[in-house]
């Protein structure tokens, strides 16, 4: 766990954000990792259904596809951390995994992502947020982001606090002086709030650029998964752009 430490002990006070770890996010997940110096995975808040933990959606014959991961203890209650993939998954994954080939086996990068595909799924855990903290670290590899990432749950012990007090809490023990979130973030946070706490509050608009995935018309928030699939490795960093801050 870390102590608090007073900005003097480090040379610079820097940006932080905290997001739950969501399964192959979308690209504007991404550009909020390349906004800050440290991103905080939170995997010691309660797990709720219909959210993007263990799901996202792919371009499958003509139109979107949600997928979803089978969990065997997905109900609300039960921190991220302790959540875990069913035992229907390895037949699952060999649907999924068929399902990607046929629909991606043209794009460009086809067979290097795919291979890290089947890596990500067959990983030897049964841990949802353990698979897509690996997955996480290895898209942001690709992608060219060197922001340091750290779990929640190893950290800073502080399950006690609740909503913008454990994320005060996170940004004073890392000596952070903006705490910076998504736009829909506006309806948990008060400016105000972090303010009379020391952290300046920001949010980030993304403004992503399209790229080509093999459609007439763009289809964005995809999965990171469609984005790797069709962009060269050297010009992924343009497509995410720097987002505005605000």
């Amino acid at each position: 766990m870390l102590n608090y430490r007073s900005r003097g002990e480090r040379e610079d006070a820097l940006k932080l954000a905290v997001m739950q770890p969501y399964l192959l996010p979308y690209l504007g997940y991404f550009q909020l990792i390349r906004a800050v110096d440290k991103f905080v995975l939170y995997d010691d808040v309660t797990y709720i259904k219909g959210g993007w933990i263990n799901r996202n959606r792919l371009w499958v014959s003509g139109k979107e596809y949600l997928f979803t991961l089978p969990l065997s203890n997905g109900n609300s209650g039960v921190r991220i951390h302790d959540v875990e993939i069913a035992n229907t998954y390895g037949k699952w994954k060999r649907k999924f995994l068929s399902c990607v080939q046929q629909s991606y086996s043209r794009a460009n990068n086809f067979e290097e992502v795919h291979l890290m595909l089947e890596g990500w799924l067959n990983l030897s855990t049964h841990s949802i947020a353990e698979i897509n903290y690996r997955t996480l670290l290895d898209c942001c590899a690709w992608l060219g982001l060197e922001t340091e990432i750290c779990k929640s749950s190893s950290v800073y012990g502080n399950c006690n606090l609740e909503r913008a007090d454990r994320i005060i809490d996170i940004c004073k023990k890392e000596c952070a002086s903006e705490y910076i979130n998504f736009a829909g973030g506006r309806k948990l946070y008060s400016p105000g709030f972090f303010k009379d706490k020391g952290v300046n509050l920001s949010f980030i608009e993304s403004n992503l650029e399209a790229y080509s995935h093999g459609t007439d018309v763009f289809v964005p928030g995809l999965s990171i998964l469609d984005f790797m699939m069709h962009v060269p490795k050297p010009k992924a960093l343009r497509y995410l752009g720097e987002g505005q801050i605000v």
